[in-house]
């Protein structure tokens, strides 16, 4: 096993010490995500972060020239369950980009945000929704998900148009009243640390234990049976887009190395089963992606590629024979040993940063994980046996529960994908949200 960093605790700020590293960073997770967004107001969450990156006419110019002062970078993002905002800056100059960022979060938004920066966000969305890969992931979502999970983050363009003034400030006058957990890490004395709590003031509240996030979640229950396919019509289109997802229960400590590994024997690694399937044999692609969107409400894993018109019926026919042949027989040994090698690779070089150690531990505290689990994880995902992960498996992402989702020309494509032995095409319209 690697001798990983040691991941020290303080006034509820976890700070993970990483030797020899001239830079340093924080982030700032505030458990209100897009989860949480109004009825109608779907994308507020988003449209916060946003403001917060960007800045409004009155409070953007003392974060640029505050930033470009300490060789400092700023970013946002809000999640489904969390906001987060991180800062990463020289190691000296850490405690007073912290300062920065903290008198950054407290200046509301709203109290100088202009109609056109809501037109803004609004058209941004909307270019959103022109991509086929967008349109996809919301008719994922509205066949698999239930409540505010069913459309995306950035919501829909009607939900975006009905976002005003008084939605941001009220959200951002709530993010004080929520959870929030600092996470920290660099090469800093216990001298600096101190000067950065010191700047963060209250930023971090009382981090909940693991045991808290357990009794929290609910999880209901699984309504689908049988296979679904959702079609999303863009004529003319030459090629399509195809996607195969579950819905995932939510958090699980094991659960979450299983499907991370699990993951990356299906489509990460040359040889993954689909890769062997879909690429080597039968040329129909060239890349497979997936996606693992882990919550505390209704998380998702979903597996995409991009296929040509007329191939379409024969590669979802295909993917589904080497999910369908998975879930009876497993993995082979030596698809997890290749997978294992692959993803403990991937997660070590992935956490070489102060930034990137940031972002996974975030990642942790969002998904309900404690966030100094995250050297754990890899050698949790080292340990687990090839029965474990077959089972969970054949657990969490059965056959029943498929949502296939084919974004291309319906009028060319329907025929053949009437055919394969799936329940009855839904159409999905865009216009509909």
């Amino acid at each position: 096993m690697i001798a990983w960093p040691r991941c020290l605790w303080r006034d509820q700020t976890l700070m993970v010490n990483l030797p020899r590293r001239a830079t340093a960073a924080a982030t700032l997770v505030v458990e209100s995500g897009a989860a949480a967004d109004p009825p109608g107001r779907a994308g507020l969450a988003t449209l916060l972060a946003r403001l917060l990156q960007a800045g409004t006419p009155d409070m953007d110019a003392e974060l640029a020239v505050g930033l470009e002062r300490l060789g400092a970078r700023f970013a946002t993002h809000a999640g489904w369950d969390a906001l987060r905002l991180t800062v990463e800056a020289p190691r000296s100059s850490l405690a007073a980009a912290v300062a920065l960022m903290a008198r950054h979060l407290r200046t509301a938004p709203g109290a100088s945000l202009s109609g056109t920066q809501l037109q803004q966000h609004a058209s941004w969305v909307e270019r959103r929704w022109a991509r086929p890969a967008v349109v996809g992931e919301a008719a994922f979502r509205e066949a698999a998900l239930r409540g505010r999970c069913r459309m995306p983050l950035e919501g829909t363009p009607a939900t975006a148009r009905a976002l005003e003034t008084v939605d941001v400030e009220r959200a951002h006058g709530a993010l004080s009243a929520v959870q929030r957990s600092l996470l920290m890490a660099g090469d800093l004395t216990s001298a600096e640390w101190d000067e950065v709590l010191g700047a963060a003031g209250d930023l971090g509240a009382p981090h909940e234990t693991r045991q808290q996030h357990a009794r929290r979640v609910e999880e209901p229950p699984f309504g689908q049976t049988a296979p679904r396919l959702v079609v999303v019509d863009r004529p003319g289109s030459g090629s399509s887009l195809v996607s195969l997802g579950w819905r995932l229960p939510s958090y699980s400590r094991d659960g979450h190395a299983a499907l991370i590994l699990y993951l990356s024997a299906l489509t990460g690694a040359h040889g993954s089963r689909l890769t062997r399937a879909l690429r080597e044999r039968e040329s129909y692609t060239y890349s497979i992606g997936s996606k693992l969107d882990l919550s505390r409400h209704s998380g998702c894993v979903a597996i995409s590629f991009r296929v040509s018109r007329a191939a379409t019926a024969s590669a979802v026919r295909a993917a589904v024979a080497a999910i369908e042949r998975l879930s009876r027989h497993g993995f082979t040994a030596n698809e997890l040993r290749v997978a294992r090698a692959y993803k403990a690779g991937r997660m070590t070089a992935n956490l070489q940063t102060p930034r990137d150690v940031c972002h996974m531990m975030a990642s942790l505290v969002e998904s309900g994980r404690p966030a100094d689990d995250i050297f754990a994880l890899r050698d949790e995902i080292l340990r687990l046996s090839r029965a474990r992960l077959n089972s969970l498996a054949r657990q969490t992402l059965s056959l029943g529960r498929l949502v296939v989702v084919v974004v291309g020309d319906a009028s060319r494509v329907r025929d053949g994908l009437a055919e394969l032995p799936l329940a009855r095409i839904a159409t999905f319209h865009p216009s509909s949200p």
